[in-house]
């Protein structure tokens, strides 16, 4: 019993096993978090129901949905135990629900952003294998598009956290920001686009009015990479694929 145990140890892969564990309570954090922030927020604008039901509480327990939760890590995307609302306490009900619905997502975004701020003071300079950065928010208002995400400063960041050799990775089916990556990325100082296939993309930027100009535009071929065999397959993209929508890959690895 004490050989089984022992080779089980010295197979067992520990870093995969961290990466899980940080998952889950990445997971739970998010769940938990953003579930609260609707009843807080429901509870601010007169309505108590949560309060009663005691779902303003930061024990994961009390909002996990288990079939949600086996779902996200299953198939990447899942649900938690809905927060009653009733609409009645509102003095305005329609903006009440909006501004009730929006408090999860906007917790959300407060929680990304505090970890960024926080791995960005705490984190040691090389220590990263990879970054994902999958279908972000692509901006398509041209004068949102200095809001995407794929900046030079983040790349900067990103590029002293990696390790040498380590890769960023970053999809998009947004035609227009696959040419912002290449704009931000190509020439990036300590990465190198590690991609294997040429596609064809407009050289110039259009915007959500203008999108359909973009097949009459200029093209010239740029150096992406096949589909990276890691990434789940999520509802997301899998619509998109079934929309015709191109899913464009990157690897940039740091040097």
């Amino acid at each position: 019993m004490l050989g089984y145990f022992q080779n089980f140890l010295q197979h067992l892969d520990l870093s995969a096993l961290l990466d899980i564990i940080q998952q889950v309570l990445a997971v739970l954090l998010c769940l938990t978090v953003h579930e609260t922030c609707h009843g807080l927020a429901a509870l601010a604008l007169g309505d108590p129901t949560a309060k009663r039901m005691h779902r303003l509480s930061f024990n994961p327990l009390h909002h996990i949905d288990w079939l949600g939760l086996l779902s996200m890590f299953l198939c990447g995307f899942g649900w938690a135990k809905a927060v009653p609302v009733d609409m009645r306490y509102f003095k305005n009900p329609k903006a009440g629900m909006a501004l009730t619905a929006l408090a999860g997502p906007a917790s959300n975004f407060l929680l990304a952003l505090a970890a960024l701020f926080f791995a960005s003071l705490f984190m040691a300079d090389g220590v990263v294998a990879e970054v994902w950065t999958y279908f972000p928010d692509p901006w398509p208002k041209m004068r949102h598009h200095k809001r995407r995400i794929v900046q030079p400063a983040l790349a900067g960041e990103i590029r002293r956290a990696l390790v040498p050799g380590g890769l960023w990775r970053i999809a998009t089916d947004i035609e227009d920001y696959a040419l912002h990556v290449h704009e931000v990325m190509d020439a990036m100082p300590g990465f190198e686009n590690v991609g294997g296939l040429t596609v064809s993309l407009p050289t110039e930027h259009v915007g959500k009015g203008n999108a359909d100009e973009a097949a009459g535009l200029p093209h010239a071929d740029f150096v992406e990479s096949p589909r990276f065999e890691g990434r789940v397959l999520t509802n997301f993209e899998r619509k998109g694929l079934q929309a015709g929508r191109v899913i464009h890959d990157f690897a940039y690895r740091a040097v």
